[in-house]
């Protein structure tokens, strides 16, 4: 029974047998593997293709298909296919290289490579086109030139044999007019003889006509009758005739009508049955309406009178009544007699007419007779008088002729001799032109290879890719010039040139750029960071309507839809990483012919596609990563600015404002050269059209050859003023490069500008910005007559203010590197600096072992690292000697590599080096000095302004800005630049015309409004915190771009506060100006800002019943205030956490301490000191030691000592303290500011080497970041990237030992108690071999599937990614520590230190339980301790929260001393101590030595005690235990920090615990290296 569901599960069944649906999915990226997460139905439920890249197999095999028809020589197409190949995995491997060194991505494609065919097929076919059409021009004229000479050698010769003809034509003329005058006698006669005869054949005409016209009116009347016959019977139908055959017994009047109709048919049976038969006839109604109406007779009229007519009893009316058809039969029988009657009239007439006509005949024949004898005799006249014509004209020929060919010799002279030199040239020309058919071939295989895959990459691997393709083409003997190859050679030099005047550069790499994207046969992509291809695009598109939309536009589709429809370029701005899958079928080209339209379906409709739509695309993006998905859709161009390309803008710039004329003739030069070269090719094609266009002798064409003798003087003056102005544009050249200095630093300038951007997402700065600040610094400075000193005016103070300007939109920990990095790309490209010494600088010995410590010595004074990095530098030139130096003077190297300023003097041996060759040698001793060898270099080469940070300055911003400029205060934790920028408005008098909106959700409408209401009146906007409404930062982007379209208000200004974000707009913050507002750097800075911003005199003055106490603990606030700030840079010395402390925490203690100064007499210390390091800052600590910290620091500002007569001292020196005199605040404004301006680490009761680690730490952070912005450079003759990672992966694949075994445990490892349970530690060591064998197999899965990835096998997803790069770098990568355990190790050190604790695991499981724990090697030392105090708790019977630690420090110096465990509790071992050392001789905490950052501590017992017993004393320091030095980890459950072990009581000695508290002292489970 077929139900409903039968029928489903039918249909059901239908589609699983029938339907095949393929998905096609792109691996590279995490898509595909989230898409596989997300839907295991695409495992589960699919087969699974994996296609591969094409091998070399196949590539040659679509190459050959596609050339099958190309018209080369086999064995040509064969090197062809082959080259093809090459360039294509050439592309492969050049895009690895990019990848590595430049760390840009690119992707060849199946799609590359069948555009590299098509586009050599194309490019291959038009440049043998264009190369056939000029050797087809050229030779056209050389053809006719040729022709020309052999006509002038053939004239000479038929000139002498014209003259005997010309003497016997004259006298065959004479003869020849007698003949004729007798021929035209006889004609006359004859003449006459016709007209006669013609006389009476007109006669017998007349009266042959009279007899026709009275035929003509007979038979008018009888036409009427017959023309109703003819309706009557047009009339009737089939069903009419069927209406009258059905009647039986038919109405007598019907019967009497059929009956005429059977008489007019001559039929005798006028029987109603005859009738019927007849009207069953098939042709009855077309027999009626072909009736032959001539053919009735007499007697059928008669008969026809007789039987019918004369009855009375039928008429029209009473048939019609009957019958309609029966009324038209009646009434077609009554025409066609009426019609005979009277017709019968016009026989007679028609026998006189025919008698008449045939005399008419007879006469006509005697009229032709006459008239063929007058005819002949007319021939034989005219015949006569043709050959007497003829022979004149042949006399009138011969005379012409020689005056023609003497015309024609002269002209000749003429044309040779004018042509002469283009002769000479055009055959050259085709000489060249035919050889070149010939190398075309492997011109355009390169060129075609450019432009389907050089697009993504920058001129350096352009030019080596094109190198090694052009060495291909030889090596397979491709014919190719021997010239090097330009891309340029397959565009047109005149469409070149116009798109330099329409602002696309004229370098090499730009040039090549146009014609990528010209020639390109798919859509092209531009990145376009500084927005030259899009003004290019604008300016080359802007007379055919161009469409400029994009993606976030509303109604960008439909424009785009309207732009296919009508042919008019779009250009789609600013896109991201991907773009809309709307696009799709535009970017295809997916179009198909309908109905013999072209159409494109677009979304749901099918649009017309007009051929003549161009469409460009352009993003912002300085380094987007585009995936193959989009990359098969689009060609990606790389229109990022050129050194070269950027040098020569701003040469023009520089030149435009110091030399306006040469410049002005620079470019009017330009302008002639370019005009001449045209007007040169014009003429050339005007004299080559007029020679092809002579179609007959060109001889004899004096118009042509005057216009071909114009052309020439035309053109040999066109060449003349080409020489003088080529020369003059050398001249101008020379002296315009006379300025190329400045122009060369811009453009090192802006290279280093464009490069910071991967510093900081927020550091964007566009072209045009430091275009217009270039300018505005060529206004500025000192003019000079002489350019050599006027360019060494302009070198600094372009330099200057680009730093000043750049540095204001800059974060303070960055503003050092930009300036060095100014000095490294300027002197770099001087030769100064050599790659070589750049190299070390940055990477030193990359972690490799040069020094062998069991072979090689070194001073005691260093260690091995340093050695090591000794031993690389020389290896750079002009080290080489370094080693030998330092043990030549060993005693001076010692003393100057301790010293705190080794950066200001050095040793002796160094006196004939720079100060960046210094650097070096700093940097391999006394890393941590490095800044400071930084500044003193930059101080060197630039001057001592270029190492101070330029000041905050708000009024030099504004003067920058513009009302399409914004400016944008870029914010850090805890800086409010609202009330500077309220101060500021109501200084300018935009007080009362700013709005200020702090941005949220739902404020875009209102800040929109604002803004528009701004720019009419010319108010000031300010919107305040854009970072956290990124989703309205598009629409912010929107309106500030129409307002730069649009005319504004000349006072508006827009104003922004942001975070720093990644998601805020790039244009935005490339046309704005960049403030960064930071808390103040110092002491002295925080001191300062404090007593501008906060303590006010108004303030200072506001307690006088308690003025003294006010004074001095307000000044001892400001302290405090600045001291936690300042503590922050020393990293976990100074706070764990590193706390975001601001004004208000500032303001609302200085309110609590002024309210209990008010209401109090003396000072209440408990409630002040829990008001302000409890509450107002200590709320903000969640780490229970730094708010021990905190409470420590606030106790030596808040106590009686501070409040007392005299100074204060904080310092023993006494540089730092409260004044005795305090009643004056500008006394002790005048004290902060003659404070130093860098405090040592002291002051922050910290210990020197608390300096070392942090200065160390900010070098290897600026290194790193250095580092991070420059190219990545490959060893010449090294293994690759890919190779080092691939045999480092291998070798800890190869190192990694077996998982623990549990099995093996030793007796003693798992003992049971005689309570039937697993002693404490059995479960700690079972649980952390659990860990430790899951973190072995973790290493072991992703090692091996990471070599895989390497090897191609597998896909290199982003995670696998960030694992290779993390190796590459020597980092633990991420996936390896997710479920590891806490490390800041580097990549060898990290698995290494791994290998060990798996070590210290095994021996423990099979060895039993060690004398003493390394405590470092847990994965959860917490439980390990608390396994500890469980085992006591089992073994006494207590309960385990009653129990503690007591710690002991015992005198083995090592594991190897301690030979037996404790009676109670543990030995641990492997601790470090930070910030302070532990003194063996006294066993207790003391000062560290200096420069010794870390010193190892002995064995320590821990015991396990009751809580009721005394653990500490008041000289004992609670010391915490950490795992790593970061100190901070993610708060527990136990409230405490994961990186918190715990805390063991330590012999403070000499100094009181709050001293180690201040100094940050505290052990480490691990070191970081």
């Amino acid at each position: 029974m077929e139900t409903r569901s039968v029928m489903l599960q039918h249909f059901v069944q239908l589609c699983r047998d029938n339907v095949h649906i393929v998905l096609c999915m792109s691996p590279v990226g995490e898509n595909f593997r989230r898409r596989l997460r997300m839907f295991p139905s695409l495992v589960n439920c699919c087969t699974i293709d994996w296609f591969s890249k094409w091998p070399a197999e196949a590539l040659i095999g679509v190459a050959r298909r596609m050339f099958a028809n190309l018209q080369v020589e086999e064995h040509i197409k064969d090197a062809l296919c082959r080259m093809c190949v090459f360039m294509h995995q050439d592309v492969e491997r050049l895009s690895s290289d990019f990848l590595a060194e430049m760390r840009r991505h690119n992707y060849t494609t199946p799609t590359s490579y069948l555009e590299l065919l098509n586009s050599y097929m194309t490019m291959l076919e038009e440049q043998n086109q264009q190369i056939t059409s000029q050797i087809k021009r050229l030779g056209g004229g050389l053809d006719k030139l040729q022709s020309t000479q052999v006509m002038v050698d053939e004239m000479s010769l038929k000139l002498v044999k014209m003259k005997p003809e010309l003497e016997a034509s004259a006298i065959a003329t004479a003869q020849m007019v007698v003949d004729v005058e007798k021929e035209k006698a006889e004609s006359i006669v004859l003449e006459a003889q016709c007209v006669k005869e013609e006389e009476a054949a007109m006669v017998i005409k007349r009266d042959a006509d009279i007899v026709r016209q009275e035929c003509q009116v007979e038979l008018d009347k009888a036409m009427p009758g017959l023309l109703a016959a003819q309706a009557a019977a047009e009339k009737l139908d089939d069903a009419s005739i069927r209406e009258i055959r059905t009647f039986t017994n038919p109405p007598e009047k019907v019967a009497k009508v059929m009956e005429g109709v059977l008489i007019l048919f001559k039929e005798r049976d006028l029987k109603w049955e005859k009738s019927k038969t007849m009207l069953s006839k098939m042709d009855f109604i077309s027999s009626l309406r072909n009736f032959p109406r001539d053919e009735i007779e007499e007697r059928t009229i008669r008969t026809l009178d007789k039987h019918w007519i004369c009855s009375d009893a039928i008429n029209e009316e009473d048939v019609g009544r009957i019958s309609n058809a029966a009324k038209n039969l009646y009434c077609w029988v009554i025409a066609l007699r009426d019609y005979y009657k009277n017709s019968r009239n016009v026989a007679p007439k028609k026998e006189q007419l025919a008698a008449a006509e045939k005399k008419l005949d007879d006469a006509r024949r005697s009229q032709q007779a006459a008239n063929d004898m007058l005819t002949g005799a007319q021939r034989k006249v005219a015949e006569a008088q043709q050959r007497l014509q003829a022979t004149i004209d042949e006399k009138k020929r011969l005379e012409e002729e020689m005056k023609r060919t003497e015309l024609r010799l002269a002209r000749a002279s003429k044309l040779m001799s004018g042509l002469a030199s283009e002769q000479t040239r055009w055959v050259s020309t085709v000489s060249t032109l035919k050889a070149s058919r010939i190398t075309v071939i492997g011109t355009v295989a390169v060129a075609a290879g450019a432009v389907a895959y050089l697009g993504p990459f920058t001129a350096p691997y352009r030019h080596k890719a094109t190198l090694s393709w052009v060495e291909e083409c030889r090596r397979l003997k491709i014919p190719i010039p021997e010239k090097d190859f330009t891309l340029s050679e397959i565009a047109d030099p005149v469409r070149i040139r116009q798109w330099g005047a329409q602002s696309l550069p004229t370098d090499e790499f730009s040039v090549d750029n146009g014609i990528i994207t010209t020639r390109s046969q798919r859509w092209c992509l531009c990145i376009d960071p500084q927005g030259q291809a899009n003004t290019w695009i604008r300016n080359m598109e802007a007379d055919s309507k161009l469409k400029i939309v994009k993606l976030n536009d509303s109604n960008y589709m439909r424009t785009i839809e309207n732009a296919i429809k009508v042919g008019v370029p779009v250009l789609l701005e600013n896109v991201e990483e991907s773009l809309d899958a709307a696009l799709d079928a535009v970017l295809l080209r997916q179009t198909f012919k309908s109905q013999g339209r072209l159409m494109l379906r677009l979304g749901d409709q099918d649009i017309d596609y007009d051929p003549n739509f161009r469409f460009y695309i352009t993003t912002k993006l300085p380094n987007p990563h585009y995936l193959p998905e989009l990359q098969i859709k689009v060609t990606i161009v790389n229109f990022t600015v050129t050194q070269k390309g950027l040098e020569d803008q701003l040469l023009g710039e520089v030149v435009g404002y110091e030399y306006a004329e040469l410049e002005q003739r620079a470019g009017q030069t330009v302008v002639e050269i370019a005009r001449g070269k045209r007007e040169l090719k014009e003429t050339e094609d005007k004299i080559l059209s007029l020679l092809a266009s002579s179609s007959d002798n060109i001889l004899d064409n004096q118009v042509l050859i005057d216009t071909l003798q114009e052309s020439k003087k035309t053109s040999e003056n066109i060449t003349q003023s080409l020489e003088v102005a080529e020369a003059t544009q050398k001249d101008i050249a020379v002296a315009r490069n006379r300025y190329r200095p400045v122009a060369t630093r811009g453009s090192l300038i802006y290279a280093v500008i464009s490069s910071i951007s991967e510093i900081d997402h927020m550091y964007q700065i566009s072209l045009e910005f430091f275009k217009t600040l270039f300018k505005y610094t060529l206004g500025r400075t000192e003019k000079h007559d002489d350019v050599e000193k006027r360019v060494a005016i302009l070198l600094p103070a372009i330099t200057l203010d680009t730093y000043t300007t750049v540095c204001r939109g800059l974060f303070e920990k960055d503003k050092q590197l930009f300036v060095f990095m100014f000095v490294s790309q300027i002197f770099r490209e001087k030769g100064d600096i050599t790659d070589e010494e750049w190299n070390f600088f940055l990477k030193g010995s990359e972690g490799r072992k040069l020094v062998d410590p069991d072979e090689e010595k070194w001073p005691e004074w260093t260690n091995e690292a340093a050695w090591n990095e000794v031993t690389e530098l020389i290896t750079v030139p002009g080290f080489e000697s370094l080693r030998n130096e330092i043990w030549a003077a060993e005693e001076e190297w010692g003393i100057w590599a301790t010293t705190d300023t080794a950066y200001n003097r050095y040793p002796i041996a160094l006196r004939n080096f720079n100060e960046w060759q210094k650097l070096l040698v700093l940097k391999v001793f006394r890393e941590d000095l490095v800044t400071y060898g930084m500044t003193k270099v930059v101080g060197h080469y630039l001057g001592q302004q270029f190492t101070e940070s330029p000041p905050f300055d708000l009024d030099a911003c504004f003067s920058e800005s513009s009302p399409t400029a914004p400016i944008i205060f870029v914010l850090t934790p805890g800086t409010d630049p609202t009330a500077t920028f309220t101060e500021f408005a109501e200084k300018t008098g935009f007080g009362d015309r700013k709005m200020m909106l702090s941005l949220g959700q739902d404020q875009g409408p209102k800040a929109q409004e604002m803004i528009n209401a701004a720019c009419k009146n010319g108010s000031w906007v300010y919107l305040q915190n854009c970072h956290v409404y990124a989703s309205w930062m598009p629409q912010l982007e929107r309106i500030l771009e129409d307002i730069m379209l649009r005319p504004v208000h000349k006072d508006f200004r827009l104003w922004l506060t942001t975070m720093p974000n990644p998601s805020f707009p790039i244009l935005v913050l490339q046309s704005g100006i960049k403030i960064v507002k930071e808390p103040p750097k110092g002491l002295k800075a925080n001191l300062r800002d404090s007593f501008l911003l906060a303590v006010t005199p108004e303030l200072w003055e506001s307690c006088p019943q308690n003025a003294s106490n006010w004074k001095r603990l307000l000044f001892s606030l400001s302290y405090f205030h600045a001291i936690i700030q300042e503590r922050r840079r020393f990293g976990p010395a100074g706070w764990n956490i590193p706390y975001e402390w601001n004004q208000s925490d500032f303001s609302a203690s200085i309110k609590s301490l002024f309210t209990y100064l008010s209401d109090y007499e003396g000072v209440p210390w408990t409630a002040l000191q829990y008001m302000t390091g409890v509450i107002n800052y200590g709320g903000r600590v969640t780490d229970f030691l730094d708010q021990r910290c905190l409470q420590t620091i606030l106790g030596r500002f808040f106590n009686d000592e501070v409040t007392r007569e005299g100074q204060f001292d904080i310092t023993a020196d006494g540089v730092y303290c409260v004044p005795a005199n305090v009643n004056n605040i500008d006394t002790v404004k005048e004290y902060l500011q003659n404070l130093p301006p860098f405090e040592q680490p002291e002051l922050f009761g910290l210990h020197s080497n608390a300096d070392i680690t942090y200065n160390r730490a900010t070098s290897r952070k600026q290194l790193q970041t250095l580092l991070s912005v420059q190219p990545r450079t490959r060893s010449e003759g090294g293994a690759s990237m890919e190779e080092k990672v691939l045999e480092q992966a291998a070798d800890f694949a190869r190192r990694l030992p077996l998982p623990v075994d549990k099995s093996k445990g030793h007796e003693e490892t798992y003992r049971i108690t005689p309570d039937g349970t697993m002693i404490s530690l059995g479960t700690v060591i079972s649980q952390e071999i659990d860990v430790f064998n899951a973190i072995i197999e973790k290493l072991r899965a992703t090692l091996i599937e990471l070599q895989r990835a390497i090897k191609g096998e597998v896909v290199m997803s982003a995670k696998l990614e960030r694992m290779f790069n993390a190796f590459l770098l020597g980092r633990v990568p991420d996936n390896w520590h997710e479920g590891s355990y806490l490390s800041l190790k580097p990549l060898a050190s990290w698995f290494d230190d791994t290998l060990s604790r798996v070590e210290f695991l095994r021996d423990w499981n099979e060895g039993g339980l060690p004398p003493s724990f390394w405590i470092s090697g847990f994965f959860f030392p917490q439980g390990f301790l608390t396994g500890v105090l469980q085992t006591h708790a089992r073994a006494h019977k207590m309960p385990i929260n009653d129990i503690k630690f007591r710690t002991h420090v015992t005198h083995y110096q090592s594991l190897d001393q301690v030979e037996l465990p404790p009676d109670s509790g543990v030995y641990i071992h492997g601790l470090f101590m930070e910030g302070a050392r532990f003194n063996r001789d006294t066993m207790a905490v003391d000062e560290s030595i200096k420069g010794e950052l870390y010193t190892s501590m002995p064995v320590i017992w821990l015991e396990p005690v009751s809580r009721s017993a005394v653990t500490s004393r008041a000289d004992t320091y609670a010391c915490p235990l950490y795992k790593t030095s970061a100190r901070a980890g993610a708060l527990s459950t136990t409230g405490l920090s994961t990186n918190f072990v715990l805390s063991l009581d330590l012999d403070a000695g000499r100094n009181p615990p709050e001293h180690w508290v201040l100094r940050g002292v505290a052990l480490l489970c691990m070191l970081d290296d």
